[in-house]
């Protein structure tokens, strides 16, 4: 459904987004996170289900995708520039 509206540029509901209520934010807001955490990741890098449906799984699995993320752009930049830069830490 989100997906298919952001393609189609067509809005989610009918009045504008300055009147929606707290719902319909955090509706969207959650429609969004997994989109981008879930459903637009190719199979193989997408969590698996059983990982989505428990929150302390899913922030487990998004915080150490960080950690890779924020560990491959310093490993990254140490290439570039051929100095040490300090290392990401997680919580």
């Amino acid at each position: 459904m989100y997906v298919l509206s952001v393609d189609l540029h067509s809005p989610m509901f009918e009045e504008p987004i300055i009147q929606w209520d707290e719902n319909k934010k955090n509706f969207m807001y959650w429609l969004r996170f997994y989109n981008t955490h879930v459903f637009s990741l190719d199979e193989a890098e997408r969590p698996a289900p059983y990982i989505v449906q428990y929150n302390a799984l899913m922030d487990d699995y998004i915080e150490k995708k960080l950690f890779r993320e924020k560990e491959d752009q310093r490993r990254d930049q140490e290439k570039r520039t051929g100095k040490m830069v300090e290392t990401y830490h997680s919580r």
